[in-house]
């Protein structure tokens, strides 16, 4: 992958990654765990972590086979 590609798809991983509370999937996938208390809330994004890491594999694929 070239210097110039790497960088278009950090800058689109920045973008979704401040965008998080803005894309209606993200957070409520299948997996996702929530664990709250009183005072204290915590979240843990592992179906949704799961679902970005399968499609950003799937499209550096489409990339390289270029």
């Amino acid at each position: 992958m070239s210097d110039s590609t790497a960088g278009i798809v950090m800058i689109v991983i920045g973008i979704l990654v401040v965008m998080e509370g803005r894309i209606p999937i993200g957070g409520n996938l299948p997996g996702d765990l929530h664990f709250h208390g009183k005072n204290w809330h915590i979240f843990v994004p592992l179906g949704t972590c799961l679902a970005a890491s399968v499609i950003v594999w799937f499209v550096l694929r489409l990339i390289a086979k270029r």
